[in-house]
């Protein structure tokens, strides 16, 4: 988006639900989109949602799958 204001790594970390140590070392690994300003890291709350939206896994009807094998004795 253009215009969107750029967070850094501690704003982009509590939107994620996670510790700067682990934003740091996904940015580090090249795995987690972010800008390098000068020697600071700064993100866009756009792109980490749409990383996010990537990482998506399962459906939540795996659990009750299971759940329901495992009353049947399966």
């Amino acid at each position: 988006m253009i215009g969107e204001p750029f967070v850094d790594l501690e704003a982009a970390s509590a939107f994620l639900g996670v510790k700067p140590s682990w934003t740091y070392e996904q940015v580090r690994l090249g795995r987690l989109p972010s800008y390098k300003v000068g020697k600071f890291r700064r993100f866009r709350l756009s792109e980490l949602e749409a990383w996010m939206q990537g990482h998506h896994e399962g459906d939540g009807h795996g659990e009750a799958l299971r759940a329901s094998q495992q009353a049947d004795g399966k």
